[in-house]
């Protein structure tokens, strides 16, 4: 809650409007990671015991670091990615867990273009 209601002050003060109700054109969606996480994405073909990922035109590879909160803005016509930016920090402390993942939601939505 805390890290939607960052996000929702940080784009209200960024000149963007809360919808309820009706139509967006756009949408956002958060999520944190607590370990880091690679993935591969494309034409997948098990050779030899291995799964391979092929066709450099139409596959990507993300690696995301331990602890990160990561911010995605979608097209909502569409459901396509226009944007996607993140943070990473960590404490084991569940108050200063969410208090850091409010202000990481700020600072991220602070780089989204405006136009």
């Amino acid at each position: 809650k805390e890290v939607k209601d960052a996000a929702a002050e940080t784009l209200l003060r960024r000149g963007m409007t809360l919808i309820k109700g009706d139509t967006p054109d756009v949408w956002v969606s958060f999520f944190g990671l607590r370990e880091e996480e690679y993935t591969a994405e494309g034409v997948r073909r098990e050779i030899g015991g291995v799964t391979w990922v092929g066709d450099p035109g139409a596959h990507s590879t993300r690696t995301v670091q331990h602890a990160t909160l990561i911010v995605e803005i979608y097209d909502a016509s569409t459901d396509e990615r226009i944007w996607s930016g993140w943070a990473t920090g960590s404490t084991s402390n569940p108050e200063k867990i969410r208090a850091r993942a409010a202000k990481a939601a700020r600072k991220v939505l602070e780089e989204f273009p405006r136009e």
